[in-house]
């Protein structure tokens, strides 16, 4: 009698616990999310090349763009309808999609573990080191990593689902993604794999609800699709030679560099945990029930296969810290699962204690001048420095350019350099000048030479700015060059961006192609 009353009071407190996490999860996204909107208004640093050229594409909202999918214009074109062209309207996107990808790990991780489980896949998720820094600028990855979170719940309820209302979510998600970014594709291969670690599923994955995710996701990708059509597949291409595959092939030093650099996107405690409790997968599964090795199989067919391609592609040339972020939503759930289950207590709130430390100090460099200028004085040139130093002196310039074109009639401005021309036609918003980019006549390979090269009937009297002290291939098109001086702008630490400055006169020929 008394192990029944035990296990009823036990029972009654388990369910009033679970009751608790989902108000605390969203407490906690609230909380995060709201930080960080205060962050984006306090944030002094200017947009980062890859932002000011995002903004630039949601003037014009269209189905493609050179370099990537639409959906990140189509984000900032809403938020800068709403609240103007701040850089923190710009950025607004960011954290809200943070929330809504932390709201999904929620709800995957407690329909795979429970309430504890999802509560603390949130919070992880909020504190990881790479979510820290992204949450602070607008990039195509924000919005993929909500996707591919709401993908991997809608799947996962698929595949208990009797009928077909989860898989329909799924294919559209995933095509949403691929208006994000084509790294979605992805998920087909944790599908692929989800079969081979659970081949009880073939029959289930193989029928109408595999059918309805391909179909919905192409369904919605299509415009995107169609657009690559019209103009020669330029994004897909430009997505292929990011591999950079045809220089000096095996590169073992690059994909050492590249597993450190993923110690600060997921975090070293969290990082170790993964590599370990993947090698050790099997041993660990004969003491698991049916449900947590299924579980298991499930987060970990969608977590490897982007490792270990992108792993491969840096061993093979290159590859960035954040190609790899897809797979740090499943194996966050994933760890966590594997630390509840045969790690000690203390060791998640241990990783949450070290990720809260780095992304304090993450925000406190940005906020912080000195603090900034301390850290590109320490780092040289390594990312942070580099990070820091691309989102500074910009509006400087745009100030400063106009004093050179007193008096002057120029028929354009010129640049030679998509971030440079990015970040005037964000900081120079108000110059009246056409601003066009160079690309001596060879084929596009940026949204800027496709759209904005300089035309013939503009080239009567140029204004070239560039950061080559000698830009010889440029000056010797035009019948006339003459040097203006330079343009040097302090961007911490010691450092100072060049800028050089040419009258040009008389296009010999014609150069280009695009249009404004």
């Amino acid at each position: 009698m008394g192990r029944v009353v035990t296990g009823l009071v036990y029972r009654r407190h388990a369910e009033q616990w679970e009751a608790t996490y989902a108000p605390a999860a969203f407490a906690v996204i609230t909380a995060f999310t709201a930080m960080r909107l205060m962050f984006l208004g306090l944030n002094p640093l200017e947009l980062y090349p890859d932002e000011a050229q995002y903004w630039y594409w949601a003037q014009e909202p269209a189905l493609g763009y050179f370099s990537k999918p639409p959906l990140i214009a189509w984000i900032i074109a809403g938020t800068t309808a709403l609240f103007g062209d701040s850089e923190a309207a710009i950025r607004l996107g960011a954290p809200l999609c943070h929330a809504a990808s932390a709201t999904f790990l929620f709800l995957l991780g407690r329909d795979i573990g429970g309430g504890r489980l999802g509560f603390w896949s949130a919070l992880i998720y909020l504190t990881l080191p790479g979510v820290f820094v992204s949450s602070s600028i607008i990039s195509t990855d924000v919005p993929l990593l909500t996707c591919w979170a709401a993908a991997l719940w809608a799947f996962n309820r698929s595949l208990t689902a009797q009928n077909g209302t989860y898989a329909a979510a799924t294919g559209i998600v995933i095509g949403i993604g691929l208006l994000a970014k084509y790294a979605m594709v992805f998920f087909f291969a944790g599908m692929a794999l989800l079969l081979i670690l659970r081949p009880s599923l073939w029959r289930k994955l193989l029928g109408p609800s595999s059918v309805i995710i391909l179909a919905l996701a192409l369904l919605v990708a299509a415009p995107n699709l169609l657009w690559n059509l019209q103009h020669g597949f330029v994004t897909f291409a430009h997505t292929a030679s990011n591999a950079n595959l045809e220089g000096e092939l095996f590169n073992p030093g690059e994909l050492g560099e590249f597993w450190a650099a993923q110690a600060g996107v997921f975090g070293p405690l969290l990082l170790l945990i993964l590599v370990l409790g993947t090698l050790s997968a099997p041993l660990h599964w004969r003491r698991a029930n049916p449900e947590e090795r299924a579980s298991d199989k499930f987060l970990l067919a969608f977590a490897l296969p982007v490792l270990l391609v992108i792993s491969g592609q840096a061993f093979l040339s290159r590859a960035n810290a954040n190609w790899a972020v897809l797979a740090y939503v499943p194996a966050t759930i994933l760890v966590l699962s594997w630390s509840f289950r045969l790690l000690p207590r203390g060791v998640t709130a241990l990783s949450l204690a070290l990720h809260l430390v780095l992304g304090c100090a993450v925000m406190v460099f940005a906020l912080s001048p000195a603090a900034t200028d301390f850290a590109d004085s320490f780092a040289k040139n390594r990312p942070i420095a580099n990070a820091f130093k691309r989102m500074k002196g910009w509006e400087e310039l745009a100030q400063i350019v106009p004093a050179f074109t007193s008096g002057k009639s120029y028929t354009a401005l010129l640049s030679d350099n998509r971030e440079d021309i990015a970040e005037f036609l964000y900081y120079g918003r108000e110059w009246t000048t056409p601003i066009r980019m160079w690309n001596g006549g060879k084929p596009p390979e940026d949204h800027f030479e496709l759209t904005r090269a300089l035309k013939p009937e503009e080239a009567g009297l140029v204004l070239l700015l560039t950061q080559q002290q000698n830009p010889r291939a440029i000056l010797k098109r035009f019948e006339d060059a003459k040097s203006l001086g330079s343009i040097e702008i302090p961007i911490g630490g010691g450092r100072t961006r060049e800028f050089y400055l040419f009258e040009l006169r008389a296009l010999l020929g014609e150069v280009g192609t695009g249009s404004p």
